[in-house]
């Protein structure tokens, strides 16, 4: 059993024999120190050959490295401990403890256990040094310098005094937690990057406050005014909630300097701009996310230039809002494509492809055309048209198959119409039709001649007029001659009155022709200039005048008759 020299524990300590155990054992301990080879590792082995040469020799250079190690350390630790051991020349003492003044005026070192703490020495060109290679403890009254207590701890503080009216001044500067660091340079401040360290400048009143010095920072609150002589850029949201003005400093063309607002927000409900605003591009202005201005170009359109858009995005557009006095056209109003011209600026209306017009929910009119029949289009009246006013005579059709007109009687309207009807007609054919004209008034007059393509007629009447004649049944109708001098008269003819030529004076010396009636006897009376009667002629009663001439009226009668008996009282 290996068990620990006894005589180790009676060393006394600050002896001589004290300090060089513990020296030789400092020694044995570093020089035994040195790794030693693994000769198990692949630098041995080679697919399981064991390379015994190469052991054989790192083992020696192992061994001799021990041996040149453990001499070196021995012969220091003797030689150390034989110059700090006795004598009272320089350089050495016998006694290991003192009680009075210990004065060292060549050279001077301490230490513990063998080791070095302390020395005071000189150099070649006597600089004189203390060099303390263990830890300084100074109580916290601290470290003083020609009688100025240059550096103290107290109340968790270190506390650095160069005296009053000194400052304390660092040469090559000061490095404050190993990041911050003051030199004549400056203050910078070194920051781990990704691994590397990298020094940046630190600012401060003496540094920034210049014009040529860049700033850079995280986040700022400025308690005044910031005023910007360059350019601003801001790679982030600009944030100010309590107002903002924006505008541009020029010169005028009277060389006056101007300094104009062309933006401002002063309160929480409007933004007050009072410059052009100039919009480049296919951008706008949107309203909830939609375009609400916009510029199109023509690329976008079949039209030969771009276009300004005014949009609602989904909602309701509305024109003269808000107590608008009036909105007024300055150049045309045209269609999607603008090929035509739908208002003009006087208030011409064009509409190519339909009109529809309406009162509150009402279709009043409308353009159409036949989707099968393009000959046919026109306009729909849905209901009324006057004429004049709103009381005026007014046209309309209450089923879309008779067309009314209600004319004015000083107040009143008389209804008129005019429809397409199944023809009635004595000389109708079957499926024909017929323009039935009706109306309340109890005449029709007609101030111009009414003219007929092939006759005029009465409705459930034979009678009607055609080019030259004049039909009232089918028997009894008058034919102009081919001569066109006369008439000539089918059928029976029934006269109740007179006729005659178309002047007639009665009596022998009288012209003309007539039959009439006498309006005393009720007879028919013939006055005619000769008669002559090819056959019989039946008289029953026959009153013979004759006239002779002789130097004035003479009247001869073998006869008298006369036409009434009026007796005389």
């Amino acid at each position: 059993m290996v068990i620990v020299n006894p005589g180790i524990a009676e060393l006394v300590s600050g002896t001589p024999a004290y300090a060089l155990y513990h020296r030789m054992l400092s020694a044995f301990e570093e020089s035994a120190a040195v790794e030693s080879p693994n000769f198990s590792g692949p630098d041995y082995i080679t697919d399981g050959v064991v390379d015994t040469a190469k052991i054989a020799t790192d083992l020696a250079t192992y061994t001799g490295i021990l041996r040149e190690n453990s001499a070196y350390l021995w012969s220091t630790a003797i030689i150390d401990c034989a110059e700090n051991s006795g004598g009272d020349t320089p350089g050495n003492f016998t006694s290991g403890t003192f009680t009075g003044k210990l004065t060292a005026l060549f050279g001077f070192d301490a230490g513990d256990n063998g080791t070095k703490i302390l020395s005071v020495y000189q150099d070649v060109d006597k600089n004189s040094f203390v060099d303390i290679t263990g830890k300084l403890n100074l109580p916290s009254t601290g470290l003083f310098v020609n009688n100025i207590n240059v550096v103290r701890y107290s109340g968790n503080q270190m506390i650095f005094n160069a005296g009053t009216g000194n400052d304390i001044s660092f040469e090559s500067g000061l490095v404050i937690g190993g990041s911050l660091s003051l030199t004549k340079d400056g203050i910078k401040l070194s920051k781990n990057v990704d691994g590397t360290v990298v020094s940046y400048d630190y600012y401060h009143s003496g540094n920034s406050n210049m014009g040529t010095v860049d700033w850079a920072m995280k986040n700022s609150s400025v308690a005044g005014s910031l005023t910007v002589s360059g350019g601003s850029t801001f790679n982030g949201v600009v944030t100010s909630h309590n107002g903002i003005s924006l505008g541009f400093k020029y010169t005028d063309t009277n060389n006056n300097p101007v300094d104009k607002e062309m933006l401002s927000i002063t309160s929480g409900t409007k933004i007050d701009v009072t410059s052009d605003l100039n919009i480049s591009g296919a951008y706008g202005v949107l309203f909830d996310g939609n375009k609400f201005l916009h510029y199109k170009v023509k690329e976008d359109l079949t039209l030969n230039t771009g276009v300004v858009c005014l949009s609602a995005g989904g909602k309701i557009l509305n024109l003269g809002d808000d107590g608008t006095s009036s909105i007024t056209l300055q150049s045309g109003l045209y269609d999607a494509k603008n090929e035509n011209q739908i208002i003009s600026i006087y208030g011409d209306g064009y509409f190519p492809s339909s009109f529809r017009a309406a009162q509150g929910t009402k279709d009043v009119a409308a353009t159409y055309i036949n989707a099968t029949l393009y000959s046919d289009y026109g306009l729909v009246l849905y209901k009324n048209l006057r004429i004049g006013s709103v009381t005026g005579p007014n046209i309309y059709s209450d089923d879309g198959k008779i067309l009314s007109m209600s004319l004015l009687l000083g107040t009143s309207g008389i209804i008129s119409s005019i429809s397409n009807i199944a023809s009635t007609s004595l000389y109708r054919l079957d499926g024909y039709s017929s323009l039935s004209i009706s109306t309340a008034s109890n005449f029709i007059e007609i101030n111009n001649p009414v003219e007929a393509k092939t006759s005029l007629g009465i409705l459930n009447s034979k009678t009607r007029l055609l080019d030259k004649e004049l039909f009232f049944s089918d028997g009894v109708y008058l034919v102009t001659n081919e001569g066109l001098d006369g008439l000539t008269h089918y059928g029976n003819s029934y006269i109740d009155g007179n006729i005659g030529s178309k002047t007639f004076s009665s009596g022998f010396a009288g012209s003309g022709w007539k039959i009439q009636k006498n309006g005393t006897t009720g007879n028919i009376i013939a006055t005619v200039d000769e008669l002559v009667v090819r056959k019989k002629m039946r008289v029953y009663d026959l009153e013979v005048e004759t006239i002779s001439a002789s130097n004035g009226a003479f009247w001869i009668s073998d006869s008298c008759a006369g036409d009434a008996v009026i007796e005389i009282v």
